[in-house]
């Protein structure tokens, strides 16, 4: 966690933040009867933690109505699950008067023999490997990619995984408030670039490992809705592709009424 303060023109205080998230949830047992067949099928609940720090869609400890995850099941060797290439099935999720309910695209079956489970969000049809998905942070897009801690010992009577989630990327918080600054202060752009941040990478999703960053030349320029500062604290996030490999500062550039205003802060790793 970085945290410095800047004094500039008209006297405008600035806080920076680099943050990432963690959560914990306890495992769950379905104890329903098995079914004549011998096998039941997979069901889910997915706990995203106290999300400080999320941006855009995940503000909640659960995802919204309609998110979908990508699930894959493997046998305790790596293998496919019972022979089934249960590798990247998509789970949607419902509610109800009971609350959050997960419904896959087609069942998963689990036998006697016991199974781990890896997920990622959001959910997308092209992923064929979920050790390697492709992630971005963009000036157009930005997604709160997670990655699911690894589930282990599910099978016909333990057919429940509680799914924790965690982030796979960076966010930048800028936490912004008046001083004595006299103009309106509305700010309409902000901007983060550095050796630290990269636009691209490979997500791993069975280990929440990136690989093959790609340095963003210009920076990340996201789509703000206009910020005018107050007396209080108010926060502008910008997620990012951390190059943790790498310690520099990182350059902002916040356009505040018409004019341009660059802070740098000293080196930092991004988690």
């Amino acid at each position: 966690h970085y945290i410095m303060r800047i004094y500039r023109n008209k006297t405008v205080m600035i806080a920076i933040g680099l943050m990432a998230a963690s959560c914990a949830y306890p495992d769950e047992v379905l104890k329903d009867d098995l079914t004549p067949d011998g096998e039941k099928p997979l069901k889910v609940a997915v706990n995203t933690g106290k999300a400080e720090i999320t941006k855009s869609l995940i503000t909640t400890h659960s995802l919204a109505d309609g998110s979908e995850i990508g699930i894959a099941l493997y046998d305790a060797d790596g293998n496919d699950y019972n022979g089934h290439p249960y590798k990247n099935v998509c789970f949607t999720a419902g509610l109800s008067d009971d609350g959050q309910y997960w419904t896959p695209e087609r069942d998963v079956m689990l036998s006697s023999e016991k199974a781990e489970l890896y997920a990622y969000y959001p959910y997308s049809g092209t992923v064929n490997d979920i050790s390697s998905i492709p992630v971005s942070a963009s000036s157009d897009v930005q997604t709160d990619y997670m990655y699911a801690q690894k589930v282990s010992g599910l099978y016909n009577k333990q057919p429940e995984a509680s799914i924790i989630m965690k982030h796979a990327l960076s966010a930048i918080r800028l936490s912004v408030k008046r001083g004595s600054y006299t103009g309106e202060g509305k700010i309409t752009k902000v901007s983060v670039k550095g050796d630290v941040i990269a636009s691209e990478a490979m997500l791993d999703a069975m280990t929440g490992r990136l690989s093959g960053a790609i340095p963003s030349e210009n920076g990340i320029c996201p789509p703000i809705d206009p910020v005018s500062i107050m007396t209080e604290y108010q926060n502008i996030e910008i997620i990012v592709v951390p190059i943790i490999e790498n310690k520099s500062p990182i350059e902002i550039n916040i356009e505040m009424d018409g004019e341009a205003y660059t802070i740098t802060t000293d080196e930092v790793t991004l988690q």
